[in-house]
């Protein structure tokens, strides 16, 4: 079979299944079961030859070995069934980074890039107001990623973060209640070299966070992010393609909101025991704004609510801050 009979035949199967992107998919799928780390080392012809969508271009008659041949037909069949061909490839690039994803963890998206821009935005304010103190506790950052699945958000913020203030501490932390999550978190860290940075944490939303700390004399500067799962329960078992996902990271419950409700309410003892300075930064979907503002509202009576949009002109950050 040449590159071009199974790109061909390839493109076929998927349109059939009604695959949109069936051909640019065919390639990606092909150059993946040339590079698979899957197949045994004297198999893989991408680790060779360095496999790209150009290279399938310019070599259309180039024969696939039958190992490689077979691994394909099989992501093809998988792809078919429309699971996710981030999960096929173990890979999703999030801001303009690699992560290694698999079933454990929720497939990053691209509107949660803004909550990454908007983290940023918050850290740099508020080095700026940091001001030299001889209290060692009001020069540190402490900004926790809650429900972090891949790491995407925690990663992104400590790979992209540069503090050129030598007496400022940024402290990083990440929660998850699944163990499975926080391995894959673990293994991209250590793959862009920010796992002596981050600090993952077993445990239910911010009570992990709760638990290392002397709250009243260590909490000064906080910037928690959270994606937590908003859909409703209903939604999520009407979307079949969503099924791949664990349920856990999509399933907010029968309001859609049940994690955030809890959320907020770990949250407002933080409140309670009056940090310097909090600042909340929440994805949400565009319909649940008021839900959200009511929630915050109720928990955070003395905090600002604001919005910011994403990239469509749709609701898709809250910002809630003293």
């Amino acid at each position: 079979m040449t590159i071009k009979e199974a790109l061909n035949w390839a493109t076929k199967e998927l349109k059939k299944a009604k695959i949109e992107s069936a051909r640019l998919e065919a390639e990606i799928l092909l150059c993946y079961a040339q590079n698979s780390p899957t197949l045994p080392p004297r198999r893989r012809e991408g680790l060779r030859r360095g496999f790209s969508r150009i290279w399938l271009y310019q070599n259309p008659t180039y024969n696939l070995q039958p190992t490689t041949y077979n691994f394909y037909k099989n992501l093809i069949a998988r792809r078919k069934k429309h699971e996710p061909i981030a999960y096929l490839t173990h890979h999703k690039e999030f801001f303009g980074l690699d992560f290694w994803v698999d079933r454990n963890v929720l497939i990053p998206r691209p509107e949660t890039e803004l909550l990454v821009e908007e983290g940023l935005l918050n850290i740099k304010n508020k080095i700026s107001k940091i001001k030299n103190t001889n209290e060692k506790c009001k020069n540190i950052i402490n900004i926790i990623d809650v429900g972090t699945g891949s790491g995407c958000i925690i990663i992104a913020i400590a790979k992209k973060l540069k503090i050129k203030n030598k007496k400022l501490k940024i402290k990083f932390y990440a929660t998850d209640i699944s163990k499975k999550a926080l391995k894959v978190a673990n293994k991209n860290a250590k793959f862009h070299k920010v796992d002596n940075k981050i600090r993952f944490l077993h445990g239910d939303l911010l009570k992990p966070f709760f638990k290392i700390q002397d709250l009243k004399s260590k909490i000064q500067n906080l910037i928690i992010v959270a994606n937590l799962p908003y859909l409703t329960s209903k939604i999520y078992h009407l979307s079949p393609s969503l099924h791949y996902e664990p349920k856990i990271a999509l399933d907010g419950g029968k309001n859609s909101l049940n994690l955030y409700r809890r959320f907020f309410k770990q949250l407002s003892v933080l409140i309670s025991i009056k940090p310097a300075s909090i600042c909340t930064i929440i994805e949400i979907d565009p319909t649940q704004t008021e839900k959200i503002k009511q929630l915050a509202r109720k928990y955070l009576s003395n905090y600002q609510i604001s919005i910011k949009k994403d990239l469509a002109g749709r609701n898709r950050v809250v910002l809630i801050k003293q």
